[in-house]
């Protein structure tokens, strides 16, 4: 074998063991993020359990609350992928009326809704509240930052479009994670034309935005663009989607729906700016904001204020 054949053949050999070795790193690298970013919440840690310590330390008192409303258990069967979705309808009177569903957010159950919950039910609305993904009694997995989660919000709707009169109306409320699954079940079923409205407490920002603020936050000492590729690259093989696709503030670019978004700028996990983005992106939108209370404090902080943001908000529709 002369020296440039050689030469070649050891150059080729390189290259493969170059592309080889990348490939595998983006593999094993994509492989390490996909489980670190799809399972944030299990059911083994978020159950009710945890949500009822909860009640007991900030003094809400369940059972004067389930002696107060009816409150009627429902467990629908998902049409996306056949998991069963429990929920929670509560009314104190009449079932057929205007109807809030409530969307916990990460590391939540529905029962977290329910301090929410008697704002809307004193004002004549009834409320539906469910399990997310992988929390509380609903055991699908992997948790998607709502891409996922808001096929569980279209199968809520199109039921609620029929246990409720066509001259009812249907809004979502969603805290943190559940604002994001909000927008994006706008691209769903009968979402878009049959909810009213969206209120969006401390929503967060799609997987772009959200992963590198958590990942550039871990400072590893792997390049934050290497991780973001490798795990983008991952999902998409594993679920079929990729973090672009998760979106909310694009699935409001493409919607009418009258839209309050209330947070606040010491918010650290849903920065300020991602609040800003959503209401650029919805059209008409108001965005309500406080100065210093942490993620979804505002309506632990300033109840009154938080109500009147959100029934001036509701009553404008009315008009």
């Amino acid at each position: 074998m002369n020296k440039r054949k050689l030469v070649k053949r050891i150059t080729i050999g390189l290259a493969l063991l170059i592309v080889i070795g990348f490939t595998a790193t983006v593999w094993i690298t994509g492989y390490i993020v996909f489980n670190n970013t799809s399972q944030m919440s299990s059911n083994d840690r978020v159950n009710a359990e945890n949500s009822m310590s909860f009640f007991e330390e900030n003094g809400f008192d369940y059972t004067a609350f389930q002696e107060k409303y009816t409150m009627e258990r429902i467990d629908l069967t998902s049409s996306y992928d056949g998991h069963t979705i429990p929920a929670d309808l509560i009314y104190t009177n009449n079932k057929d009326n205007d109807t809030v569903i409530l969307i916990h957010g990460l590391g939540g159950t529905r029962l977290d809704t329910l301090y929410f919950a008697p704002m809307f039910l004193k004002h004549g609305y009834n409320v539906l509240s469910y399990d997310q993904r992988s929390a509380g009694e609903n055991f699908a997995q992997y948790t998607t930052l709502g891409y996922l989660e808001s096929y569980d919000t279209a199968d809520y709707v199109a039921y609620l479009d029929e246990a409720i009169g066509a001259d009812k109306k249907i809004h979502i409320w969603g805290g943190s994670m559940g604002g994001s699954t909000a927008c994006i079940a706008l691209s769903r079923g009968i979402v878009q034309n049959r909810v009213s409205s969206l209120i969006l407490d401390s929503p967060i920002g799609g997987m772009v935005d959200m992963f590198r603020l958590r990942m550039g936050a871990m400072n590893i000492g792997i390049p934050l663009d290497f991780l973001m590729f490798s795990g983008n690259l991952y999902t998409r093989m594993a679920l079929g989607f990729s973090y672009g696709d998760v979106s909310p503030e694009e699935c409001l670019k493409n919607s009418t729906l009258p839209v309050l978004i209330i947070t606040s700028k010491a918010d650290e996990t849903a920065p300020f700016f991602l609040a800003e983005k959503m209401h650029k992106a919805a059209s008409g939108s108001i965005l309500a904001f406080v100065e210093d209370s942490a993620h979804c404090g505002a309506f632990f902080d300033y109840p009154e204020w938080y109500e009147e943001q959100v029934f001036s908000f509701m009553d404008s529709q009315k008009k």
